[in-house]
């Protein structure tokens, strides 16, 4: 993401309803021509059109939207828009710059996922129910080779290497059980460390850092026949 030299104190908040983020910065520098703008504060909604709305088009479910600001070609104002990722700005009559701060997922009834995150921290915790829908990535796994995690981009947003995950292994067999995690095409084999979990109960579990893929995709596996559960809690997108 280019927003760390176009933001200083840069925060991505819940708007008041779940179609809305608030988007804060101390300091914005927008454009070829760097206008700056301080003690910045938009409101994004994503039921809204063109300026502090959505560029065009109706809201799409279960589908990642750039957040990002924009100004006029002599920096007169600085508004906010919502992009749907993937697909070519169209920008409001006026307006010819646009700046990435943030990425947000509409989940399949239509709600912006709620997140919490500190000024210029690279870190975004989830305030959802972790445990299902999307953020349950792998529910009951039994590889004992190294298998993709299934469903992590619903979680994870394009350009994000680093997340943290809840876990836990239930076993089936007598002995110790462990889990072991790799960025998809990392090459890591099961005897090279990669082991974020292991114990002699019937159950173990723990929180755990991950890298994942440029496409946002990892691999589990089991040491010993067991069921394994992974949830997504938080993700890191450098700024």
């Amino acid at each position: 993401m280019s927003a760390a030299f176009g933001f200083r104190k840069l925060s991505i908040a819940d708007g008041p309803d779940r179609n809305k983020v608030i988007v804060t910065a101390e300091r914005v520098v927008l454009g070829l021509r760097e206008f700056k703008f301080d003690d910045v504060s938009v409101t994004i909604d994503l039921a809204a059109k063109g300026e502090d709305g959505l560029d065009f088009g109706t809201k799409v479910n279960n589908a990642w939207y750039q957040f990002g600001l924009t100004t006029d070609v002599s920096g007169n104002e600085v508004r906010g828009l919502a992009v749907k990722d993937g697909s070519a700005i169209k920008f409001p009559p006026g307006k010819t710059a646009f700046e990435l701060c943030h990425f947000g997922r509409v989940n399949g009834s239509g709600d912006l996922y709620r997140i919490s995150n500190a000024p210029d921290d690279d870190w975004f915790f989830y305030k959802e129910a972790l445990f299902a829908g999307d953020f349950l990535a792998l529910n009951g796994g039994t590889a004992t080779v190294f298998t993709a995690v299934p469903g992590l981009t619903a979680f994870l947003p394009p350009g994000c290497r680093r997340a943290l995950f809840m876990g836990d292994v239930r076993r089936t067999a007598v002995g110790a059980q462990g889990l072991h995690i790799r960025e998809t095409g990392s090459g890591v084999t099961l005897d090279a460390g990669a082991r974020v979990m292991h114990g002699n109960s019937k159950q173990v579990g723990n929180l755990f850092l991950a890298r994942v893929s440029p496409a946002q995709a990892m691999e589990y596996a089991l040491e010993t026949p067991g069921t394994a559960f992974i949830n997504g809690v938080a993700y890191e997108l450098k700024r």
